[in-house]
């Protein structure tokens, strides 16, 4: 294992901490539903990832996951009733979910295919 995927590793479990507990350690400032739903997703994102791994190899990465985003993200899609914009939000709003859909997902997937740790 790299520094870089120690450090992000040591980074994520901090910030989980720090959401979890607001900073203060003696305290849970979650609730059991919230952690129970975290653990089966934590799980579940294990599974996920060790069952593609004979695909991903034969595939690649970025093609399986943009599949993988596609039937996920169209299934949300008609779950969430997607198509119903919310009509109270202001431009700023707006901007910092563009700016969430376009850094976050894309340009993350795509630089995470092209310089892979």
């Amino acid at each position: 294992m790299s520094r870089i995927q120690i450090a992000a590793i040591i980074l994520a479990v901090s910030g989980t901490y720090l959401i979890a507990t607001k900073g203060n350690p003696v305290s849970m400032d979650i609730s059991a539903k919230g952690l129970i739903f975290g653990i089966l997703v934590a799980i579940g994102v294990v599974i996920y990832t060790l069952l593609s791994r004979p695909i991903i190899a034969s595939w690649g990465n970025l093609t399986i996951t943009g599949w993988e985003m596609l039937i996920g993200g169209s299934v949300l899609f008609f779950l969430t009733r997607a198509w119903i914009f919310p009509t109270n939000l202001e431009l700023p709003a707006w901007i910092i979910i563009a700016v969430i859909v376009i850094i976050g997902t894309a340009v993350g997937f795509s630089v995470a295919e092209k310089y892979p740790l």
